[in-house]
């Protein structure tokens, strides 16, 4: 089990902090403007909650792209209300036992609360970054997200990483815990709008 609340919680409030003048630009991920990250983010929300609860019906098919045309008049506080709700979801022992379906694939359930920990840490960097806010995870975070991403970052695993990842990136010297997850994703630590 990993508690994916504090970085539930942390990107809910850099949801909050989106000014509406920052929805057109530019993310980490080349396709994404901040809008269609935010949409991103809430429906990968919804459907990791929903994994968590084992919910029939739901997550039968991959989600579409991200779209800022779907964001709604409310996103600002639906999307983090929904992301406190994913943290809590995982919360549960249960929501770690068995199998449980996300993008339309039947999964250890541990896997896909796995997924959603690095979903909502990488995603939650690439949002910092677009709107210039500063991101950290916690050191229990990142362990739990390199449980995933780490094996699929060693050589000749590059079949498993597309099309969601690229190829990792070689992090400075220096760079922070979190900057050397995230340039296992394959996104530039440096990166700036």
């Amino acid at each position: 089990m990993h508690d994916l609340q504090p970085t539930t919680r942390r990107l809910a409030t850099l949801v909050e902090r989106v000014d509406d003048s920052q929805l057109g630009a530019p993310t980490p991920c080349p396709d994404y403007t901040v809008g269609d990250l935010l949409d991103h983010i809430g429906r990968l929300a919804g459907a990791f909650a929903s994994a968590a609860r084992k919910e029939d019906g739901t997550n039968a098919s991959p989600p579409p792209p991200g779209d800022r045309a779907n964001l709604g008049d409310d996103w600002r506080t639906r999307i983090p209300r929904d992301l406190l709700v994913l943290g809590d979801a995982w919360e549960s022992p249960d929501a770690w036992a068995g199998t449980t379906k996300i993008a339309g694939m039947e999964m250890p359930a541990g896997v896909v609360g796995t997924v959603g920990l690095n979903e909502v840490v990488t995603h939650g960097w690439d949002l910092a970054r677009a709107i210039g806010q500063p991101f950290d995870a916690d050191h229990d975070s990142i362990e739990g997200c390199l449980e995933f991403i780490g094996p699929i970052s060693e050589p000749g695993a590059e079949a498993n990483r597309a099309p969601a990842f690229g190829p990792p990136m070689t992090p400075p010297d220096d760079a922070s815990p979190v900057d050397r997850l995230i340039a296992l994703t394959g996104r530039d630590p440096g990166w700036t709008p």
